[in-house]
């Protein structure tokens, strides 16, 4: 607000993903951390931005993921935070559209080399795997294929769009059912 006298785009991205466990050898700590970190988090950024939001053309941008979607195993605490925030937003959604406030989610699947290296051997190659079982079989790229969305949804081109999840994952083979 200082620097620009204005918030008219909020982007939540923040997520904890906890070690690939079977949900019985998950702890609630797990759960707590990615809670902690999603949907707190954006619940709390919300709040505060809506008074220099409301009443004018604002966009809020909420990332969720097609995991809470298709209910993949070995994720149950960052599939719960998932669609908590997913939950969230569409009852914001409603609640804000008349202040000018749009409020979607996006599931994105896209992957940096920096994400990759940061991973085991195996782990990175399964991650990339399950990244190409999409119709274009290929790995999203952020800047490329993550971000002209999120342009999209923050700009007044997106005016009549509120209360939606679009997949920006090329076509995953699970949530192009959804």
């Amino acid at each position: 607000m200082k620097r620009f006298g204005t918030i008219d785009v909020l982007v939540n991205n923040a997520n904890y993903e906890a070690d690939r466990q079977l949900f019985l050898d998950q702890d609630i700590g797990e759960l707590d951390k990615a809670l902690h970190t999603g949907v707190y988090a954006h619940w709390h950024l919300m709040k505060l931005c809506y008074p220099y939001m409301k009443g004018k053309s604002s966009s809020i941008i909420n990332f969720t993921s097609g995991t809470y979607q298709v209910g993949l195993e070995m994720y149950a605490s960052y599939a719960a935070d998932k669609g908590a925030i997913r939950a969230l937003t569409m009852v914001v959604a409603r609640e804000w559209g008349v202040d000018g406030i749009r409020v979607n989610t996006i599931s994105p699947i896209a992957i940096t080399d920096t994400i990759v290296d940061k991973l085991s051997p195996e782990y990175s190659e399964w991650v990339k795997g399950m990244m190409k079982d999409n119709a274009m079989q290929r790995v999203g790229d952020p800047y490329s294929d993550i971000a002209p969305v999120l342009v999209f949804l923050a700009s007044e081109e997106s005016r009549w769009i509120t209360g939606q999840n679009i997949n920006v994952d090329g076509g995953q083979r699970e949530t192009i059912h959804v």
